[in-house]
């Protein structure tokens, strides 16, 4: 079952409709926020995070870091595996 929330536009901002906030289903929002966010960054939970900009540059496999974003989406409690 796909999660509702308020909907992100294209910016990462919150997307406003006549006037209001778009509420839909929001598993990419989510995934998006999990894969964009380093460690520390969210107070509720700080272990949340795929530090990307630090593991792009680093010498990590795609192996390793596919890894790493698998892990962080199973944390989030979704099977982002479709």
């Amino acid at each position: 079952m796909a999660d509702r929330d308020y909907i992100l536009d294209d910016d990462g901002d919150l997307k406003i409709a006549n006037s209001d906030f778009v509420f839909g289903e929001s598993d990419t929002d989510d995934a998006l926020i999990i894969i964009g966010t380093n460690q520390g960054e969210l107070k509720h939970d700080p272990l949340t995070g795929c530090n990307m900009v630090a593991r792009i540059r680093s010498t990590q496999s795609p192996e390793s870091i596919q890894r790493i974003v698998r892990l962080q989406m199973q944390r989030d409690g979704n099977n982002y595996n479709d």
